[in-house]
């Protein structure tokens, strides 16, 4: 064996016998550092051990964002006390005086008329029955009644009830000639008039005028001749016998 092969092979031996001894020295250190910890344990408890736990989480810096301290958000947060802030007075927002008050509507002026009879010495023939049916000679059946029938012989006059404007004139082939007059706090239909001499629509009336003149009513023309004579309030049939409860 040459020499270089004896001083190659001498190294060797000495560095695994290093290497043995420092890995030696290593376990020998591990067990005595394991010693240590239980011994400290069975002195102190766990409670050092999570002490120590904390002091070493506490040195690491938290990755959150820091909140602005109580006394950084009270002056962001802090309304400047200026005049502009100031309440106003009474005089600024005083709404105006000065406006021209609203016309006299025609309800307003119809409230104060007073009402008078459709047909002078007129009978009631059929009442007002929006519930109960009621015989229909004509139509040979029972169904509801959504006015107030006067009798009268064909061509009596009839009259507006109240002041007020026509805004309906209506050919029906079931009531006849039918007119609607707005009469402010109700609206009246007068069905079954003559076309010859009935007033027209956007005509003004007033109390007791004469718009028309009696004539046959198609679909109760069984029950003889008569004003068919409806009210309306809001859209919905009222008695109309109520409602000329104040009429002489």
């Amino acid at each position: 064996m040459n020499p270089n092969e004896v001083k190659v092979k001498r190294y060797s031996i000495v560095a695994l016998v290093v290497l043995c001894a420092a890995f030696s020295g290593i376990l020998v250190m591990r067990r005595a550092t394991n010693r240590m910890t239980r011994e400290l344990l069975q002195i102190t408890g766990p409670t050092a051990a999570v002490t120590a736990a904390q002091r070493e989480v506490s040195d690491v810096a938290d990755p959150r964002p820091t909140l602005p301290s109580q006394e950084e958000t009270t002056e962001t947060t802090t309304v400047p006390t200026t005049a502009a802030t100031t309440r106003p007075t009474t005089t600024t927002t005083t709404k105006p005086t000065t406006t021209t008050a609203p016309a006299v509507t025609q309800a307003a002026a119809v409230e104060t008329q007073k009402l008078v009879l459709p047909l002078e010495n007129a009978n009631v023939a059929k009442e007002f029955s929006p519930n109960v049916p009621v015989q229909s000679a004509t139509m040979q059946d029972w169904r509801t009644h959504g006015g107030v029938d006067f009798s009268a012989p064909e061509g009596s006059e009839v009259h507006a009830v109240s002041g007020g404007r026509v805004t309906k004139v209506i050919a029906d082939p079931r009531w006849g000639y039918t007119i609607e007059i707005d009469h402010g706090s109700f609206t009246a239909r007068y069905c079954a008039l003559s076309q010859d001499g009935a007033v027209g629509i956007d005509r003004d009336v007033r109390a007791g005028e004469v718009i028309g003149t009696l004539a046959p009513v198609p679909i109760e023309s069984a029950d003889g001749a008569h004003l068919h004579f409806e009210v309306l309030r809001d859209g919905a049939r009222v008695d109309p016998l109520e409602v000329l409860a104040a009429a002489d």
